[in-house]
């Protein structure tokens, strides 16, 4: 799109509507009665489209659908009584779009002015006196007429799509219980991948009631390439191990139901359809011809500085930039972030306005392939995991998200940050991204490749321009930078939903997950066979510490392979390998230093037993001595909770632990998750059980633990700043509260939280 000034604007407007004068035409302007520029979801469709979507029964994805279509007549003489009556049409219409967009439901319009599209109107049996006219079509090519009032239209048409799931409902989405032939037949099914939704036994919730009405447009939507099936029934829902409900699991094609993944994101329609299309086979009936994709549904990728300019720099305002790590994303799920963010905009769209809306605009950067670039650009460190972030370009400022990947929180976030009331650091010093440094793996850098279609030309509002300005942090606040999350895992180990810990059967593929990931493990490499008792006491070892350290074993005959593999001496004499966490290094800060140090080979134990290797495991975490933990005790300045957190800096949300008891040091669990996430968190915990200071949090049972990130920046950027802070509702145990973690602040809907397959009933989170 190039721009185009004022006066060439009027020039081209006012020839157009002389045009339409000396023609006697009424006409509704360029781009049509349903143009994509505008903030509506009804697709215009040609013959080709038409054929291609309504005559099919499925949507521009390929799943099948119910098409609601509007014949009508774009322009007509002044009196022409049928574009008057389309006129009518078009504002209902668009209403009833909205509200029927997150279900399986296309709303669409095709025009009798392009003659193009008559052949159409001929097969629909339609002539001119009967424009407009409203036809629903059903999946299966059934159709009716709408005759009813325009008000009325979303109503009926989610009346007719729960009919059709009811009529189907044996079919497209059964119920399971215990001991019926449709459960053991859907468990024994292996043809295609299966999607379960587990709800509460009982209730009449909104969100229980918006999950069911989801999956069951899913199940139109994926008909014939996912089986669908849903369940209120505990003995079932125990298959797919704990959590809160409702909840969503997928079962991979041909595997077991503890084999799932779990869905953690938003229980509505669109993510939901973006994260299962990684599982699904590709449509059979794949269309080939598709109308143009609305300009507010489209999120630009950065892939040069050109484009950063156009689509962000060049339009002032504030810019929010996803930063997606594509490459350790799975399949699908860089479409699934872009979807939810697409729903973000929505949602400000009907809080803001369109003017407001106009000044925020949205982009996204795939981290790893950009990573140099963001790390000197932006002082942002690599991360494995999504993330969040506004731009400030005039003023060279930033603001980091915290907190759980949900649209309704984002959308909050982005609104504060949209007028100055978000929390801000200055970019390095030196940076102008009017003039920021090339981006990596690029052709050309005045460019913006990978669009499917343009954003318009937008003008900033000028109420933007003359709001004051971002408000800083205050300066007693120090700027802290997240360390690096360091390798990625590709072949990642599921965290078990379980209480007790576990031990992993390592192979040269899995091995990735003892050297690169932050937690500490002991390695057992076996010579011969182990006794019973031997085995017995490393599974009890591997369970009584909860996690906090690792256990792994190397059968004999895989040992000489992946010593080599991994560049490791074989020490004939060694049994037990010690593969430390970076506080444990030698020297942490020496970035030759890692896990492969052959001074970490450990002959200590002579015999195995469940004690000695307890005592081992545990003095591992007791000589983490420099982890950063923050002791907290009210009353005195340097160690108050305000201290921590200036001290911290704003930079990652802070873990506290309040104790059930006065405490010395901090406890094994609390060391062990500073090593395991303290890239992501700063930890802290209350020396003595300060109920006072544990109430302000609105915490009254101890232990707890709670997660607090800055809300809001102090007004003017001085005085004290707003705290909000997220309780810990669960099992106090490592596995329980890494997954909840990893649910609200390190979220990868594909791959977590993980569910590990079921658990011991004694062992259940």
């Amino acid at each position: 799109f190039r721009r185009v000034d004022v006066s060439t604007q009027i020039a081209m407007v006012t020839t157009w509507v002389l045009v339409a004068l000396i023609s006697g035409l009424s006409v509704r302007g360029e781009g049509g009665f349903f143009p994509t520029s505008e903030l509506q979801d009804v697709r215009e469709l040609t013959n080709e489209t038409y054929r291609s979507l309504v005559s099919g029964g499925v949507d521009d994805k390929g799943g099948k659908t119910f098409h609601v279509v509007v014949f009508y007549k774009s322009m007509g003489e002044k009196k022409d009584k049928r574009y008057k009556m389309s006129e009518k049409v078009r504002t209902p219409l668009i209403k009833a779009a909205k509200k029927l967009r997150s279900t399986a439901v296309m709303v669409s319009a095709i025009d009798y002015a392009n003659e193009t599209n008559r052949a159409i109107f001929d097969e629909a049996g339609l002539g001119l006196e009967d424009i407009p006219t409203i036809k629903i079509f059903s999946p299966d090519g059934n159709s009716d007429g709408f005759s009813g009032k325009m008000v009325k239209l979303a109503e009926i048409v989610e009346e007719k799509v729960q009919k059709y799931v009811e009529n189907h409902l044996a079919r497209l989405m059964p119920l399971l219980a215990p001991k019926q032939k449709v459960y053991k037949a859907f468990k024994k099914d292996k043809e295609m991948p299966k999607v379960v939704l587990v709800l509460e036994p009982k209730g009449k919730g909104k969100q229980r009631k918006m999950a069911y009405e989801a999956m069951a447009a899913l199940s139109i939507h994926f008909e014939g390439r996912l089986k669908f099936a849903y369940t209120k029934h505990r003995k079932v829902a125990k298959a797919f191990g704990g959590g809160s409900l409702p909840a969503v699991f997928l079962v991979p094609k041909g595997e077991k139901f503890d084999s799932n993944r779990a869905y953690t994101g938003t229980l509505a329609y669109r993510p939901l359809r973006t994260w299962l299309d990684q599982f699904a086979p590709p449509p059979p009936d794949a269309p080939k011809v598709i109308p143009p994709v609305p300009s507010i549904d489209v999120i630009p990728q950065i892939t040069s500085t050109g484009c950063l300019k156009t689509y962000c720099v060049n339009r002032g305002g504030v810019c929010i930039i996803s930063l997606l790590p594509v490459t350790s994303l799975s399949k699908g799920e860089t479409g699934y972030y872009l979807e939810s963010m697409r729903l973000v905009r929505r949602a400000l769209a009907d809080k803001l306005g369109l003017t407001q809306l106009d000044s925020i605009n949205f982009i996204w950067i795939d981290s790893q392939a950009q990573q140099s670039w963001l790390e000197k650009t932006l002082g942002l460190s690599p991360a494995e995991y999504a993330r969040t972030v506004a731009i400030y370009p005039k003023k060279a400022s930033i603001a980091h998200y915290i907190g759980k990947f949900s649209p309704p929180e984002i959308s909050t976030w982005i609104s504060q940050a949209s007028r100055g009331k978000a929390m801000v650091e200055p970019l390095p010093s030196g940076i102008d991204l009017m003039s920021a440094p090339p981006m990596v793996v690029t052709d050309n850098m005045e460019t913006c490749e990978n669009l499917e279609t343009p954003l318009p030309n937008r003008v900033l509002p000028d109420s933007f321009k003359s709001r004051r300005g971002s408000a800083s942090r205050s300066s007693k606040t120090s700027r802290k930078r997240p360390t690096p999350v360091g390798p990625i895992v590709k072949n990642k180990f599921q965290r078990p939903r379980s209480k007790a810990g576990k031990s992993y059967d390592l192979s040269a593929e899995t091995f990735e997950n003892v050297l690169a990931s932050p937690s500490n493990w002991i390695v057992w490499f076996k010579r011969g066979e182990a006794s019973a008792e031997e085995e017995k006491a490393w599974t009890k070892a591997a369970r009584s510490l909860k996690g906090m350290v690792q256990f792994g074993i190397v059968g004999e005959k895989d040992r000489e392979a992946l010593l080599s593999t991994v560049g490791i001496e074989d020490h004939q004499n060694a049994v037990f390998r010690i593969f430390p966490a970076k506080p444990l290094w030698k020297d942490p800060l020496d970035e030759d230093t890692s896990k492969l140090d052959e001074s970490y080979w450990s002959e200590e134990l002579s015999e195995i037993s469940e004690k000695a290797l307890m005592d081992f495991a545990l003095n591992m975490l007791k000589e983490s001595v420099k982890i950063p933990i923050f002791p907290i005790a009210e009353g005195k300045q340097e160690t108050s909770l305000q201290s921590f957190i200036q001290i911290a800096g704003l930079q990652k949300p802070k873990m506290v632990l309040f104790p059930s008891k006065d405490l010395k040091e901090p406890p094994y669990l609390l060391k062990a998750l500073a090593i395991e996430f303290g890239n992501i968190l700063d930890f802290g915990y209350s020396i003595a059980s300060d109920k006072q200071l544990a109430m302000n949090f609105q915490v009254d049972k101890f232990p707890s633990l709670i997660i607090i990130a800055p809300s809001a920046a102090p007004e003017g950027g001085q005085g004290e700043v707003k705290l909000q802070a997220m309780r810990y509702p669960g099992h106090m145990s490592f596995n329980a509260v890494s997954i909840f973690i990893e649910q609200n602040i390190r979220f990868a809907p594909g791959q977590g939280p993980p569910s590990g397959g079921p658990a011991n009933a004694k062992d259940e989170l």
